[in-house]
């Protein structure tokens, strides 16, 4: 798994890299909300949300185990191999529907 932070990219290589990226992560920022899960969504991308406070929109109606990853920031250091233990063919499936 290769991961790339902090690189500037422009509009149309930001959206390359993330239709050809399997997971997005979604991280906390200053507003309780963030435009990088739609943004993950649009592109196929399987959200990785990484935040002890997040909750996702409309989590009273969508089962978002079924196509998003939900970790603690302190699995960051074990990010690739906690990612391979998921079955990214079931959540990549889900995420089309």
């Amino acid at each position: 798994i290769y991961m790339a932070i902090r690189k500037q990219m422009n509009r149309i290589e930001h959206s390359i890299a993330m239709a050809s990226a399997r997971y997005c992560l979604i991280i906390e920022g200053y507003a309780p909300w963030t435009p990088r899960l739609t943004e993950a969504i649009k592109h196929g991308c399987v959200p990785v949300l990484l935040s002890p406070s997040y909750r996702p929109p409309f989590a009273d109606l969508l089962d978002w185990s079924k196509f998003s990853i939900m970790l603690q920031p302190d699995h960051i250091e074990s990010l690739p191999s906690t990612l391979l233990a998921f079955d990214y063919e079931f959540l990549r499936r889900n995420l089309d529907i």
